[in-house]
């Protein structure tokens, strides 16, 4: 299925070292038909929501070859309770 949907970003760099992303993308509706075939043909449909999701990402550099780096994203929950997902790490520059 086709459905249109948007995602807007920004960055802010505070320092040459440091910078901070957010981003935005909208909810977007699928619905889905098809046949599925076992040992027969059978009409078969589904539609699903991927929601929007609002994503904030730090980065700061310690030296000139290593680096920090967090991501968290939400979005709410199909109880509309939100969800929180989170990874963090860090990286090695290349030269």
């Amino acid at each position: 299925s086709w459905d249109v949907g948007f995602s807007r970003s920004a960055l802010y760099e505070p320092s040459e070292k440091t910078r901070f992303g957010l981003r935005y993308r909208s909810e977007i509706s699928h619905s889905l038909s098809g046949d599925l075939t076992v040992t027969g043909s059978t009409p078969v449909s589904t539609s699903f929501t991927m929601p929007m999701s609002l994503t904030f990402s730090p980065y700061h550099e310690i030296s000139e070859t290593v680096a920090l780096m967090a991501s968290t994203a939400s979005s709410p929950s199909p109880s509309t309770a939100p969800s929180m997902k989170s990874a963090m790490g860090s990286g090695l520059k290349a030269a």
